[in-house]
């Protein structure tokens, strides 16, 4: 089933409570392009390789994909990489987001510098030991607060804030907010995670509802956001994440 109907109008790419923050902060994030308008948040693991989720990247023709590394702004950047090729697990379901993850591999090898750093990949599920203070970075719609909006052929509805903005939460076992996701029928899988808290535990939570944005603990990455049930709204739910942990031998091809 498709988790369309479950997200409130205008939530998809929305942020809410985002504190802004500069590429040499967070120098692992790339801005895929389509037709040189930026598409997607995407995190380096190599030099020539980033992650994302598959399903806003399944159905694009690779030659209207490019990339752009090393910039505060989605907007901006005067170097588009070249994609070679995406890399979808042969288990993706478009419909309930099972193994929602993709590999771009560009033709460039990056050089490394103080704004282009891959990250490390997580091998443990860190998240499981202990309460963890994590981050979502990416570009998307923030809330009505020092927001520069544009808008984009892609997503006309969606006015994108271009700043770079982070979220950060303490994350600990799943809640009863996650188990609501099953009362609606809603498929939560083993190599998916539910991360934060609902907005009736804490009405001015932060909420970062990037599709692709990493979730990063102790300076690694451990998983992608995927899909989830609102963001800034009354009744939110915890966003739904790829876990990369569960995928990492995927991620080694």
């Amino acid at each position: 089933m498709s988790f369309n109907h479950l997200l409130p109008k205008r939530s998809v790419f929305q942020i809410f409570k985002g504190t802004r923050v500069t590429i040499r902060e967070h120098p692992y994030l790339a801005s895929i392009r389509r037709n040189y308008v930026h598409f997607l948040t995407a995190t380096l693991l190599t030099s020539n390789t980033a992650v994302t989720v598959a399903h806003p990247l399944h159905r694009v023709p690779i030659n209207e994909l490019g990339m752009v590394v090393g910039e505060n702004y989605s907007d901006r950047g005067t170097m588009l990489l070249t994609v070679l090729l995406v890399i979808i697990p042969q288990d993706f379901d478009p419909f309930t987001l099972k193994s929602d993850l993709a590999l771009v591999r560009i033709f460039e090898d990056l050089v490394i510098r103080s704004a282009v750093k891959p990250i490390s990949l997580a091998r443990i599920d860190v998240l499981l030991e202990k309460q963890t203070k994590v981050f979502v970075t990416g570009w998307g719609r923030c809330d009505f607060t020092l927001c520069l909006p544009r808008s984009s052929i892609y997503f006309p509805d969606e006015p994108v804030d271009p700043m770079l903005r982070t979220i950060s939460f303490i994350h600990s076992k799943p809640t009863k907010y996650c188990d609501s996701y099953r009362l609606r029928e809603n498929t939560i899988d083993d190599k998916m995670m539910c991360a934060g808290v609902g907005r009736e535990t804490d009405v001015m939570a932060p909420c970062l509802a990037v599709p692709g944005a990493p979730l990063v603990a102790d300076g690694q990455i451990i998983a992608v956001l995927s899909w989830g049930f609102g963001c800034g709204y009354l009744h939110d739910l915890p966003l739904v994440y790829t876990n990369l942990v569960k995928h990492s031998s995927y991620e080694s091809v």
